[in-house]
């Protein structure tokens, strides 16, 4: 690892979702690493969530003013080494700007959705402005969405203290989604599955759009909002599933896994190198609620000893190709490739 001086990771964010997870493991790992890290946050919506988590670690972060002068003024007065961007607008602007300014530059691909109105138009740019920097994509669909070549990288959590329950505690099993409430994430799918097993407890962890129609489900799901920390919460939780239309490669499933609970999802995005063996949770066809119903059906049934051999097998497949220790070394030989080292 030969990285030397400031690295930047850049983004534009009003909440808390799975790339903003994925920044704050990666400035987590990059700091641990001796490499000198800063997040810089394009703009300011209010208080951010990950402000406290970013402070409670001492890892430095800024918040420019969201004009284009403030990026040019950052970086010309910082000069970073390396500017990492992440999402469409930190990635549209931080590379025309890195060229002008020569500033080594990396951009991950973190979305699978193409989007709609605006939204598609900015992906497009995006996509189209990415053989301006050395790419990494979460997921071999989104590689293959780019006109450049990008290296595929997996999606890492940083792995939980703690010993993990290996067995369901009660009859009644809690099954989780934890994400944004917006229609590429599906929670609908969620609370229409919730309503056809009524004997287990379903919670949605999270906030977005999409609330208040789905508060028509109330009778059927618990609705947590959005919990700025889930390390107690998920030592509660005894099945994840993801539920989305559209995915990279979710990190909410990389941090259950960590920890042994199985995920049962759609197949969507690069779920199925996450999950490429039956004993490690179950993938289903996209939207089909009836399959994946008797796929968490199928988990809660299972005698306790197969699932703790599970829950076993699990961990070590997660901690071996989706931890920080097994994906931060191949982050850092792409910031030695686009530094030309």
């Amino acid at each position: 690892m030969h990285v030397n001086g400031l690295v930047v990771l850049f983004l534009d964010s009003r909440g808390f979702g799975g790339i903003e997870s994925h920044v704050f493991n990666l400035a987590k790992g990059l700091s641990a690493n001796n490499v000198s890290v800063e997040i810089v946050f394009y703009q300011s919506y209010g208080k951010h969530v990950l402000f406290k988590e970013l402070e409670d670690n001492n890892i430095p972060y800024r918040v420019l003013s969201g004009s284009l002068w403030s990026v040019v003024r950052y970086l010309y007065t910082r000069k970073p080494n390396l500017l990492h961007t992440h999402g469409y607008k930190a990635g549209i602007l931080g590379r025309v700007l890195a060229k002008i300014l020569k500033v080594s530059i990396v951009s991950t691909f973190h979305a699978g959705e193409p989007g709609t109105g605006k939204l598609k138009i900015y992906n497009l740019l995006d996509r189209f402005l990415s053989p301006l920097a050395t790419c990494i994509s979460v997921s071999k669909n989104i590689d293959l969405t780019l006109p450049t070549k990008s290296v595929v990288i997996n999606n890492f959590a940083i792995e939980p203290r703690g010993a993990s329950r290996h067995c369901f505690a009660r009859k009644r099993a809690k099954i989780a989604f934890v994400g944004r409430l917006s229609p590429e994430k599906g929670p609908d799918i969620f609370c229409q599955l919730a309503k056809q097993i009524p004997q287990h407890e379903f919670v949605l962890f999270g906030d977005g759009p999409m609330l208040p129609d789905l508060m028509r489900f109330s009778n059927y799901v618990t609705f947590k909002g959005h919990v700025q920390n889930m390390d107690e919460e998920w030592s509660d939780i005894d099945i994840l599933c993801i539920t989305s239309r559209y995915e990279g490669l979710p990190m909410v499933a990389v941090e259950a896994m960590l920890r042994g609970i199985p995920v049962i999802a759609f197949d969507v995005g690069n779920i199925k190198e996450l999950i490429n063996n039956p004993d490690l949770g179950s993938v289903i066809r996209p939207s089909d609620i009836i399959a994946m119903k008797l796929a968490v059906l199928d988990w809660v049934k299972l005698p306790g000893n197969i699932l703790k051999e599970r829950k076993l097998k699990i961990i070590s497949h997660t901690k071996k190709k989706f931890s920080s220790s097994a994906v931060l070394p191949q982050i850092l030989a792409v910031y030695d490739s686009a530094l030309g080292e």
